[in-house]
């Protein structure tokens, strides 16, 4: 048995679990922060001497918790996946085919014309 570091790539494939157990622990992490939620108005109405404690209010609570963070990770994704989907189309000679006229190498550059095997290789070496 040998113990040693490893570099960044290899320790997060090491600890990648399945999908579901992130899910499980999102799902538990967020009943904590209810329960605490409700634990915490629990308090609050025993230790309050008025006659008319505050009401606890469920959905102002799933609305904090839930819906702004949705609204947050929806408003940063749009542009990255907005970016991403005109990039793709952009580089594919399915839809724009924007890049097919411009050359890749110096000797079609000369030319002026690249034939298809040259086309098809300046995509590869564009796309990956």
């Amino acid at each position: 048995l040998s113990y040693g570091a490893l570099n960044w790539e290899d320790l997060m494939n090491k600890f990648q679990l399945p999908y579901q157990v992130y899910s499980l622990l999102y799902c538990v992490i967020g009943m904590g922060a209810i329960s605490f939620t409700i634990v915490a108005w629990f308090v609050v109405r025993i230790m309050t001497r008025k006659a008319q404690a505050p009401p606890f209010r469920l959905k102002e609570s799933y609305e904090f918790m839930l819906w702004w963070p949705i609204q947050g990770v929806v408003v940063a994704s749009l542009p990255i996946i907005v970016l991403s989907v005109i990039i793709k189309m952009s580089l594919s000679p399915d839809y724009f085919a924007m890049l097919q006229s411009v050359p890749c190498t110096y000797e079609t550059l000369s030319i002026g014309q690249a034939d298809e095997a040259e086309a098809e290789r300046c995509q590869y070496g564009r796309t990956g």
